[in-house]
């Protein structure tokens, strides 16, 4: 039998500690919790009987394919009238469909999406210059959507109640490190009552955002509320449970917030404002108690480093560096990029000087790769400030792997923080030689809001665990099939309510969804690496002396002016 989990203080004689303890929140009565790497973020799931129905609630698996295919098709009603003809006339015995035409598939679809909770229509009034504008808004309520998952047998036995602290020991130390928002401070402070108290026209933008926030208050009325007073609510296993919701994570590309000054007085509440770069518009979310919109910011990476720092500001800089050399540079880097490696899950590029992208993704994939390949191009003899920049790509590109770890400890928010000093510094520089260049278009003025929301990464992690739980990815994942069914499904017309239609029958089919790994143990959500030997780049020559690319490869370094070890 393996070691079992010790709830007890450990051995001290032991030679080898636990490696891991979690203290939960003292309100939640659990006793302080110490185990080994092998138990460590293990769940029992004996006691969850297997699915042998996952296609429910369709009446058949055969009915949930068909389903699935015709609605990710878009097909007509006429195609599928005609696919369920082909298929009762082939009928090979291997599947059973008993749908015959597509009301009859409607009707499946319908009886399926009733069983989740509804989308709900209302109509929110703005006004701009001087009349009022009707809106009609489809949502389907946060609480309700809420209360579906804790309804579902599937995922509420893994929902987590208690904040919590987790630790690794390393041999000598327990080590505090962060994952999920539960293992950050701000849950915990939640959890403790006491410490919980601690495209246009400027007009037609602040129109935009009053239509925004008051039609996304129509998603958090009934959270505001309940947030003050609370909900009893007997979940799937029968309990009854006071919830409170709140909003932790707000997942936001540079959050604008307004001030209670413009209330006040107008005309002094429009200087203050338009000093700071704010809008004079109410934030849905200080409706929701817990849920300051300043607390809940957090720093994002598709938006703050990728589409921003990095992609905008930093890559425009460096086409403009090399465009300076001349055309011969120019079609140097082109060459060397498009000879990059065709890596799985890394986007290939043919052009980079005349090519703009607004993929945050691409953006990643394309300054990673053109560091490597301005390596030769923008040496100290060919260009001063382009080899500065380069210094300055190298610290960004640090942490942007640093930043973006699945699992932090108070080793690696350490590193970010030495890091962001090193960029500090790097930036400094560069911008120090943009100063003395008049005839070169370069960004001296790196005082914009990007710039400095990094700093403050370390905070972030430490309040709602690792960035991915932050991240704009999925949201932006949204913004393809949501094109696909206005081109695709719609008539063009009346656009909100069929979309409606299709995310439906979306949350439907995910819902049901019966694929490869729907059988698989779920391992846990933390993963920490074993110490690793350190090697230096001399090791690395040694070890591949019979590769031509690693001839030379420290003299090379030392030629470029990075250090070898």
């Amino acid at each position: 039998m393996g070691r079992s989990v010790n709830s007890a203080a450990p051995d001290a004689a032991n030679d080898h500690p636990p490696d891991f303890k979690t203290e939960f929140h003292p309100r939640s009565k659990c006793p302080t919790l110490f185990q080994f790497a092998e138990e460590f973020g293990q769940q029992n799931l004996e006691c969850m009987p297997p699915d042998h129905e996952p296609w429910c609630p369709f009446a058949l698996e055969g009915d949930y394919i068909f389903a699935s295919i015709s609605v990710e098709a878009g097909l007509s009603s006429n195609q599928v009238d005609s696919l369920l003809k082909l298929v009762h006339c082939i009928s090979q015995g291997t599947a059973s469909v008993t749908l015959c035409n597509n009301a009859g598939l409607c009707t499946a679809l319908d009886r399926a999406a009733a069983q989740l909770t509804p989308f709900s229509k209302f109509e929110i009034t703005a006004p701009y210059k001087g009349n009022d504008v009707t809106f009609p808004v489809h949502i389907c309520p946060l609480w309700d959507w809420a209360l579906d998952l804790l309804q579902n047998s599937s995922l509420a036995p893994h929902l987590v109640w208690d904040a919590q602290w987790l630790f690794k020991h390393d041999g000598e130390r327990c080590e505090h490190f962060y994952t999920e928002p539960w293992t950050g401070d701000r849950w915990w402070d939640i959890q403790v009552p006491e410490l919980a108290k601690e495209e246009g026209k400027t007009g037609y933008a602040n129109f935009k955002r009053v239509v925004w926030h008051t039609a996304f208050f129509q998603l958090l009325e009934k959270v505001a509320e309940l947030s003050k007073v609370g909900y009893l609510h007997e979940c799937y296993d029968k309990v009854l449970c006071w919830l409170f919701p709140l909003v932790l994570i707000l997942s936001a590309d540079y959050e604008e917030l307004a001030l209670a000054l413009f209330e006040e007085k107008k005309t002094v509440g429009e200087k203050k404002l338009k000093s700071l770069g704010l809008c004079p518009v109410k934030n849905a979310f200080w409706s929701v108690e817990h849920s300051e919109p300043e607390q809940a910011a957090s720093f994002e990476l598709l938006h703050s480093l990728h589409g921003g720092m990095g992609g905008k500001h930093i890559h425009g800089e460096l086409r403009i560096v090399v465009s300076e050399l001349g055309c011969d540079s120019e079609t140097r880097l082109e060459a060397q990029v498009s000879a990059f490696p065709c890596w799985q899950g890394l986007a290939h590029f043919d052009t980079v000087i005349h090519i703009t992208f607004s993929d945050g993704n691409k953006m990643r994939d394309l300054t990673r790769q053109c560091f490597y390949a301005s390596l030769n191009i923008l040496t100290l003899m060919m260009s001063r400030v382009g080899y500065q920049l380069l210094r300055m790509i190298s610290s960004y590109l640090r942490l942007d792997t640093l930043i973006g770890l699945d699992v932090h400890t108070e080793k690696t928010l350490g590193m970010i923080k030495d890091e962001l000093l090193i960029f500090r510094d790097e930036l400094k520089l560069y911008r120090s030689f943009v100063h003395r260049l008049d005839d070169m278009d370069l960004k001296d003025n790196w005082n914009f809001p990007k710039a400095h929301l990094w700093k403050h990464i370390t905070c972030d992690i430490q309040s709602k665990g690792v960035i991915r739980n932050y991240s704009a990815w999925p949201n932006e994942k949204m913004h393809g099939p949501l094109k696909d069914t206005y081109q695709d499904r719609s008539n063009g017309k009346d656009t909100a309510g069929q979309a409606c239609i299709n995310a439906e029958n979306k949350c439907v089919n995910d819902a049901t969804n019966d694929d490869e790994d729907h059988n698989t143990v779920l391992k846990g959500n933390a993963k920490l690496s074993a110490p690793q030997q350190t090697r230096s780049l001399s090791d690395v020559e040694n070890t591949n002396q019979n590769d031509q690319a690693f001839d030379g490869f420290c003299r090379k370094l030392l030629s470029m002016g990075l250090p070898s070890e």
